[in-house]
């Protein structure tokens, strides 16, 4: 079983954010999202855990280990890139 796992990316500049849109988010085993114009995405992953890593030109790479895909739903998300 499957499951998708959306959520946002955002950029925090001074006290603002702002969404990033086109930015690359991975969770292995080809397994590829990318950002809409919102900074939302949506990648269908197998339950149990992953990593994601989510990356754009221009931004600081960030990688979250140990996501658990719940076979419950959609499990939201966010990064911050800078």
């Amino acid at each position: 079983m499957t499951m998708s796992c959306g959520s946002w990316v955002s950029s925090w500049a001074a006290v603002r954010a702002r969404s990033i849109s086109g930015a690359t988010v991975d969770a292995g085993g080809g397994r590829t999202g990318t950002t809409d114009a919102a900074g939302y995405y949506r990648i269908t992953a197998p339950v149990g855990v992953c990593t994601l890593t989510v990356s754009k030109a221009g931004y600081t790479t960030k990688v979250r280990t140990a996501v658990e895909v719940s076979i419950l739903g959609a499990t939201p998300l966010p990064f911050r890139l800078s």
